[in-house]
């Protein structure tokens, strides 16, 4: 007999408020330092139990319901790791936009095995969770964690929460541009990356509340190459710094790009201002 319990849960997107890369791994991957940060744009996954299936279906028309799809990735990776015969239909309803550097997909892969140890009584614990969240993805360790703000080492798995007690006003501007995380880095030249950026100035300025002096120091040396490609990331961030933003950066591999304000107000007028046909704003804020 199908149980018809249902489970509701919000998966948050994130913005790199640093993003150093220090070097090429062995295991092909690269070494990082960065500053991932929770702000409020959720998309919303709902789980219903059914006998052994597992069904992805989603509001976006172009988003694969397939195990391309890192929802339908972690709910299979959990039945092969648990054994368990149980199944679900999973609603997934987007507001975070795809290939932007936001998180969404680490995010909701992360809330899917958070919603379905809870849905299906696995009963792991959160370090078992921890080690099939690497599998999926460098960023779904940090959404897993319960961290709202984290420095984030190694591919970005090894996490040194910190606790951001500003509320930061935050306006994302999301241009209609997916870009591939993996193409980003082949492009990048580690030559020019720069070694002085220190991760823990950044963080010292959130902790302490220094939000004025926090654009002066925000990074990313995934910039350069993702604004090469994508000029029109450029004209975002001047955009972003004339309507009154601290300081605008390029999110992780873009192409998402936001601005940090020290006003509500002068946030919301920015996003009135920046409404486009060519991309999607969002007035968010830190979750803290």
């Amino acid at each position: 007999m199908i149980n018809e319990q249902k489970l509701i849960l919000k998966s948050p997107a994130k913005i790199n408020l640093g993003l150093k890369i220090i070097k090429k791994r062995d295991d092909g991957y690269h070494e990082i330092e960065t500053i991932f940060q929770m702000v409020s744009i959720f998309d919303t996954l709902t789980f219903r139990n059914l006998q052994s299936r597992i069904v992805l279906k989603t509001d976006q028309d172009k988003l694969p319901i397939d195990e391309t799809n890192l929802v339908d990735k972690a709910g299979k990776l959990l039945q092969q790791e648990t054994g368990t015969q149980k199944g679900v239909e999973i609603f997934l309803e987007k507001k975070i936009p795809v290939g932007a550097g936001l998180g969404g997909g680490s995010g909701n892969a992360a809330f899917t095995l958070m919603g379905l140890n809870k849905l299906w009584k696995l009963h792991l614990k959160k370090k078992d969770l921890m080690k099939l969240a690497i599998t999926l993805g460098s960023d779904v360790p940090f959404f897993l964690s319960g961290y709202y703000a984290a420095i984030g080492k190694g591919r970005g798995e090894i996490l040194i929460p910190f606790e951001n007690r500003s509320n930061i006003h935050v306006v994302v501007v999301s241009p209609n541009i997916y870009v591939s995380t993996g193409s980003i880095y082949k492009e990048l030249n580690l030559g020019l990356t720069s070694n002085s950026k220190d991760i823990n100035i950044l963080r010292a300025l959130l902790v302490k509340g220094r939000i004025a002096e926090l654009g002066s120091y925000l990074y990313n040396d995934l910039e350069t190459v993702v604004c090469k490609r994508y000029p029109a990331l450029n004209e975002i961030k001047k955009k972003l710094m004339n309507s009154g933003a601290v300081g605008a950066l390029v999110s992780g591999s873009g192409s998402s790009v936001f601005g940090i304000y020290l006003q509500q107000k002068t946030a919301r007028k920015a996003t009135t201002e920046l409404i486009s046909k060519e991309w999607q704003v969002f007035l968010t804020e830190t979750i803290n």
